[in-house]
């Protein structure tokens, strides 16, 4: 579960633009969330999913509402989009959504995507993981002491300790 400043620190939008977006895919946000300590708003894998799908649609020149609709679309929803925002998309029910001939439930597939991504993005950060693991051993074999040498004394440090015997 992703907190609001997670989303934000992911997808790269401002807490206004998120709010904005979230409001356009109320279908989605409205299954995928829950209420977390002191009230604040959780929110799951499908609306990261959904998000960072916006995101690529508004890479391509679409505006928020229009990827909004597309991605409505492709879960199975209206893709209705208001501009006024003031209440969430109603969530689609299952017996309204048409049958998809050849090729099964768009949603299965688009869930079947997104395993994969997950997938090579652990694989992706387990490669990263053993790199950085090796620099760290790397410098740490450079900067520990010599195993064979004792560790000399530091004569210099007397004379910053205060002599007690006099």
């Amino acid at each position: 579960m992703f907190t609001m400043k997670d989303l934000q620190r992911i997808t790269s939008y401002s807490r206004d633009q998120l709010r904005d977006r979230l409001r356009l895919l109320g279908a989605i946000v409205e299954q995928d969330s829950q209420r977390g300590p002191r009230n604040s708003l959780l929110l799951g894998d499908s609306t990261l999913a959904a998000l960072r799908r916006m995101r690529e649609l508004e890479n391509g020149e679409r505006g928020p509402q229009d990827a909004a609709g597309v991605i409505l679309e492709e879960l199975g929803g209206t893709g209705n989009s208001s501009r006024s925002g003031a209440s969430s998309v109603a969530p689609v029910s299952p017996k309204l959504t048409p049958a998809f001939p050849s090729g099964g439930d768009p949603r299965v597939e688009i869930l079947e995507r997104l395993v994969k991504e997950k997938e090579r993005r652990v694989t992706d950060l387990g490669v990263e993981r053993d790199h950085w693991r090796d620099l760290a051993l790397d410098y740490r074999r450079q900067l520990a002491p010599p195993k064979d040498q004792p560790k000399t004394r530091r004569k210099w440090f007397g004379w910053l300790r205060p002599s007690t015997a006099r």
